[in-house]
Parts: C-alpha cells; sequence; structure tokens
C-alpha cells in the first residue's frame, strides 16, 4: 500500500500545470492542488528552500518514512509523461 500524498503547486494562466492536472486525472492519480497565488508564504519556502523557479511542483509526501519529495519542471521532468513514470514507481 502506497502511504504517499500528493501535493501540486500551480497557478492560473500556467498552460503546463492544467495540461499535468488533466493527466494526473486521467491516470486516476489523486493530488491536492495548492495555489502559488493563495499559499504565497508556503510556496515562497518551497522555492527558495529547494531551489525551485517554476510551476507546476509536484510534492510526494509519505508521512510513515518521514520523507518529502520535490519535483520541479525544468530541473526534475520536462513532460506530464515523465512526471507521471516517476509517480508511477
Amino acid at each position: 500500500i502506497k502511504m504517499d500524498k500528493y501535493y501540486l503547486y500551480s497557478q492560473e494562466g500556467c498552460d503546463f500545470c492544467d495540461e499535468l492536472k488533466e493527466a494526473l486525472d486521467s491516470n486516476s492519480i489523486r493530488y491536492t492542488t495548492k495555489d502559488v497565488v493563495r499559499n504565497r508564504i508556503e510556496w515562497e519556502k518551497v522555492r527558495s528552500s529547494q531551489k525551485i523557479k517554476y510551476t507546476p511542483t509536484m510534492v510526494i509526501a509519505n508521512a510513515e518514512r518521514r520523507d518529502v519529495r520535490f519535483f520541479a519542471v525544468d530541473r526534475d521532468f520536462n513532460t506530464t509523461e515523465e512526471l507521471i513514470k516517476i509517480l508511477k514507481k
């Protein structure tokens, strides 16, 4: 049983964010969206600590392992397909 929780940092007007949401939905991957404008302080902390520049950014959190991993566009993946493969591992 996977105990991972997925969080997607995204923003209005981000076509790649919308494309990624569609891919997650069509692959039945459950996630929580975090709008970077509404969650600005949290997003700025993520950006600075992880050296992330853009949305979309996916966070995989596993409370059991006390593990949090960040996957950022242009750093860890370039296409929706690449991120879906990472998430399905």
